[in-house]
């Protein structure tokens, strides 16, 4: 079983997806860890040729059958506009401050989808 290393930064780096080069470090390469969701596993992202290999790195008992998939960009976009559209679509119904829901909408136009 891999043990998760406790000073880990958690959360999704980098996702420039507006940028020429790709997503996160400028060479398409970054990852979404869901840590906090209690499910303690990090999805890897790296460029290849027209597409993406996604892997799924997990730090419980339990590893997924396949560990790695390819996508294309363009699909794996779409699959972020919709986790995007979701999203919002659940703040503009939730009960938040106004300030923090400005914050988030300011956030969502520049996340260049």
């Amino acid at each position: 079983m891999a043990r998760r290393p406790g000073n880990r930064s958690s959360g999704v780096s980098g996702a420039a997806a507006g940028s020429n080069q790709g997503f996160g470090d400028g060479h398409g390469h970054f990852f979404i860890d869901f840590y906090e969701q209690g499910i303690e596993r990090t999805l890897h992202f790296k460029r290849q040729g027209a597409g993406y290999v996604v892997e799924c790195v997990c730090f419980l008992e339990w590893s997924p059958v396949n560990s790695s998939e390819v996508f294309e960009r363009e699909k794996l976009m779409d699959m972020f506009r919709k986790v995007l559209t979701e999203f919002l679509t659940f703040m503009s119904r939730a009960t938040i401050d106004d300030a923090i829901r400005r914050a988030i909408l300011d956030w969502a136009s520049g996340a260049g989808f």
